[in-house]
């Protein structure tokens, strides 16, 4: 955990681009997932702190859509099989190359929220000058 907290807290210091902010993410996410120290509740409580360092760069969350949640539980099994469960005095993302999936997915996954920002800025936009 302690690996973990210096991950996020490194990411959460500074402003992020997008791209910055979606690596960010699925780091976060995945590492957490990897670790899971809650007997329930750790994909719920990942998106959450993932969205931490997104957040804070003024971006908008990353959402996980219900139906997609299949794919989702698929690709991080998919990592996790690949590199096996984390022991201590190892690295939280061996083999970072093999996220790349779920940072596509997680950045189909964040076009909603990104929509949803982007035309309540051409509302308010058009409600400034309409004054």
């Amino acid at each position: 955990m302690d690996n973990w907290f210096e991950m996020i807290n490194g990411f959460s210091k500074e402003k992020l681009d997008r791209n910055q902010a979606l690596t960010a993410y699925a780091e976060i996410h995945i590492s957490f997932v990897r670790i899971h120290p809650f007997f329930d509740g750790n994909g719920r409580i990942a998106r959450l702190v993932a969205n931490i360092p997104v957040i804070n760069s003024g971006l908008p969350p990353i959402i996980i859509p219900v139906e997609k949640c299949r794919e989702y539980i698929h690709l991080l099994s998919k990592y996790e099989l690949a590199v096996g469960q984390p022991m201590i005095g190892e690295p939280l993302l061996p083999k970072k190359e093999l996220i790349v999936d779920f940072i596509k997915f997680s950045k189909d996954s964040w076009k909603h929220s990104l929509e949803l920002v982007e035309v309540a800025r051409e509302k308010q936009s058009i409600r400034n000058h309409s004054k």
